[in-house]
């Protein structure tokens, strides 16, 4: 570059004159010279000046997608998978995004650090057993492709001979606490088993609940107290009663007996880890804004970091959470690092801040608004990328209540038909049960990782858009003077040194 130390656009020799004799051998430099004269002779037609590095532009950024595919390739590792909230994967993963914050130049928003600690509620399962035992046989349920512990369960074992039902009208906790009759276990549809419902429940007596539907992941900040809960498949629920799926059916709408014989002896046992205050952490970076008085104004730009890896002692691949979001918000982050060095941008600060908890009720969320490290009341906007469309209602109420606007950036993955979770069953479950609860998807894990890249993108995008109004005022963006000499053109020869 001209004016760099380096040789000039205008020499036609550059290096000739970078040539040492004394470290050259005879022949060496022999050669060089003719190939310098040969050079010169032939007008150095091959000899192409270097053009002048390409100033990034907020109106037309330039997305990297190999390094978008190496976010989401490295969040979704095998030893690494497991992003749940208070895990050594998550701790993992927050390295990863850390080391890139630092590399972007970002500014940690607590000294010299990018995380964020905090506790929290959290309660996994680790494992469970269903089994029916009678005289003559014994049948045995398959993690994850029959059962499944809930993430509200107790640590528990109970066994029982009679399943209860409580049927749609019967509202648990109306009747002041009256136990229920019949059996310690309840039977019960999973789209009714809300955490205030199964609560009611174990004010009654009930030990254990099987909740009958899809088999879904549910971590959650606590368990209820005493009350061993187990999700089952209607056809695993079918073999308890020893009935058909069509009896099982209108037998908990409330048609038949309340409580049901069963021909063998029934035994339920999770184990459950419950910590009251775990440890967790937020990833967050600043931007510092160059306005003199606008750069006391935030806006933060965020993403969930966290997902699920392992549940109940099942492996689970979260589709949903492959990462995509936060993949987007590093590569915006990187972008605008190389904005600040070329333009006087971006007008407002930039918080850049990666969430867990997200999948136990928000929980980072809500640590940073009860510790905010920047005064709410100057946040301008938040923007979510790739927020679930089931979770917006939660977050949008949590950021009211503290007068924060909500951008939400959807991730088309979200919109394609796929499914929620993968669950990986143990090697111990056989070929033929394991193809059954895992079907095989529609796409491979390559074209998910694929599909995924450009999901980032195109949420980069939409982040860009929103950047460009909220962190830069129309007509804001002027480049900054090149910090550098220009080089006089040479006078013709015959018209002499120009005055």
């Amino acid at each position: 570059m001209p004016g760099s130390g380096r040789w000039g656009a205008r020499s036609r020799f550059p290096i000739l004159f970078n040539l040492s004799v004394e470290m050259v051998p005879a022949r060496s430099f022999a050669v060089v010279l003719l190939v310098v004269l040969g050079c010169a002779g032939a007008g150095c037609a091959s000899v192409a000046v270097p053009e002048e590095p390409t100033v990034p532009n907020p109106a037309r950024p330039v997305w990297e997608p190999p390094a978008l595919l190496e976010h989401l390739r490295f969040f979704n590792q095998n030893d690494l998978s497991d992003r749940a909230t208070g895990t050594v994967g998550f701790a993992g993963t927050a390295a990863y995004v850390a080391a890139r914050m630092r590399e972007f130049r970002l500014q940690p928003v607590l000294g010299s650090s990018f995380r964020v600690l905090y506790q929290t509620p959290l309660n996994y399962p680790l494992g469970g057993v269903l089994s029916m035992s009678g005289a003559a046989d014994t049948l045995s349920f398959w993690m994850g492709v029959d059962v499944l512990p809930d993430g509200r369960s107790d640590s528990g074992a109970v066994a029982a001979t009679r399943l209860a039902r409580v049927s749609p009208e019967e509202a648990p906790g109306e009747a002041g606490g009256d136990p229920l009759p019949g059996a310690p276990v309840v039977m019960i549809e999973a789209t009714r088993a809300t955490t205030p419902y199964l609560e009611a429940l174990a004010r009654q007596g009930v030990q254990a609940v099987l909740a009958v539907g899809a088999l879904r992941p549910n971590p959650a900040p606590a368990p209820v107290d005493g009350l061993v809960v187990m999700q089952i498949v209607p056809e695993a629920a079918a073999q308890i009663v020893n009935r058909s799926q069509a009896f099982l059916e209108a037998w908990l709408a409330g048609v038949g007996p309340p409580v049901l014989a069963l021909r063998a002896r029934l035994q339920m046992h999770v184990v459950a880890d419950h910590q009251p205050l775990a440890g967790a952490m937020n990833l967050i970076g600043l931007q510092p804004g160059k306005h003199p008085r606008l750069a006391s104004d935030l806006v933060l730009v965020c993403a969930d970091l966290d997902a699920l890896g392992r549940f109940g002692g099942v492996g689970v691949f979260d589709v949903r959470h492959m990462g995509a979001g936060a993949a987007a918000v590093l590569e915006v982050a990187r972008l605008y690092s190389a904005f600040a060095r070329y333009w006087p941008l971006p007008e407002r600060t930039i918080m850049f801040a990666f969430w867990s908890g997200a999948r136990v009720g928000h929980a980072g969320l809500k640590a940073y608004l009860r510790n905010p490290p920047w005064l709410l009341e100057r946040t301008r906007a938040v923007i979510y990328a790739g927020l679930a469309p089931e979770e917006e209602p939660a977050v949008r109420a949590l950021l009211a209540a503290h007068g924060l606007p909500l951008y939400v950036v959807p991730d088309p993955l979200h919109e394609e038909d796929l499914p929620p979770f993968l669950l990986q069953p143990p090697p111990e479950v056989p070929r033929r049960a394991r193809a059954a609860a895992r079907p095989a998807p529609a796409v491979s894990g390559r074209m998910l990782v694929q599909r995924a890249v450009a999901a980032a993108q195109a949420m980069a995008d939409s982040v860009n858009v929103l950047l460009l109004r909220e962190a830069i005022r129309p007509g804001g963006v002027v480049p900054v003077p090149p910090d550098r000499l220009r080089i006089p053109a040479e006078a013709p020869p015959d018209e002499g040194p120009s005055r």
